[in-house]
């Protein structure tokens, strides 16, 4: 069940006396029903919002076309955080004002060891979702985000540059044993880019 939260709402009132308001949301398992749609009450709600003077920030771990498609459907104009805080950015004139990306060396790793798990390993590289081939999680994420990746065959070469997000998916212990794998290769931590 989503979580709720209860509070003041913004209003003429307090537009007029100079406060801003920020609302920022998650949408899976929190703006999203579990069928992956939007109630009209949520739509009327950050409508309203929005009118009043609230900016309304979508905040996710999806591609940017799929948090872009969500936006639209909700009628707003705030800007948007994609790839779990990867790339933040405004869609209109493609303003970017935070970006971190894995280093070409950590995002290889990952889909080595994504691929040798024998997990499912898609590389997020700006606007780009790719795969090696479909199979039935990429099928999976395909429907839900409503965006199809690029089947491109080999990963690793597609991360010459880094990538925003490397994601892995499988049985619960597969991920397990390759995160313990990876930052045993990589001690010291993650390296991030940011710019």
């Amino acid at each position: 069940m989503p979580r709720r939260c209860v509070g003041n709402s913004p209003t003429r009132s307090s537009r007029s006396k100079g406060v801003s308001l920020l609302v920022a949301i998650d949408l899976d398992g929190i703006l999203l029903r579990s069928d992956g749609t939007l109630s009209p009450r949520t739509v009327t709600s950050l409508r309203d919002a929005q009118e009043n003077g609230a900016s309304i920030v979508l905040a996710s771990g999806r591609h940017p076309e799929s948090v872009e498609k969500l936006r639209g459907a909700l009628g707003l104009t705030g800007a948007l955080i994609a790839y779990n805080g990867a790339l933040c950015y405004q869609p209109e004139d493609g303003r970017i004002f935070n970006e971190a990306t894995l280093t070409p060396a950590d995002a290889k790793m990952a889909i080595a060891i994504g691929q040798a798990a024998d997990l499912h390993v898609s590389l997020f590289v700006g606007r780009r979702w790719m795969i090696a081939g479909w199979d039935a999680v990429a099928r999976r994420e395909s429907a839900a985000t409503k965006v199809e990746p690029e089947v491109v065959g080999e990963l690793s070469a597609e991360a010459a540059a880094g990538a925003h997000k490397v994601l892995l998916i499988g049985p619960p212990q597969l991920l397990l044993d390759a995160g313990k794998r990876y930052r045993a290769l990589r001690r010291g931590g993650l390296r991030c880019r940011h710019g």
